[in-house]
């Protein structure tokens, strides 16, 4: 298995709309709300006031950093 970490982009594509146009991307919603969602998929991940969070288990841990464009 690699251990190198990756990025993970979520984005609000319009339907219809290919991930080749990243640009048309919509924000997900509101800081708050996005984290707040977050958390509710993944129990246990905690953010901090600057939007970046962590969601850690035994062998692995997923890093969040919440960016509004």
């Amino acid at each position: 298995m690699n251990d190198q970490p990756f990025r993970l982009l979520l984005v609000d594509l319009p339907p219809g709309t290919s991930a080749q146009h990243i640009g048309f991307a919509r924000a997900l919603g509101e800081r708050a709300a996005v984290i707040a969602r977050l958390m509710e998929l993944l129990p246990g991940t905690t953010f901090n006031a600057e939007g970046r969070g962590s969601f850690k288990r035994a062998t692995y841990e997923v890093a969040f950093t919440i960016v509004h464009r």
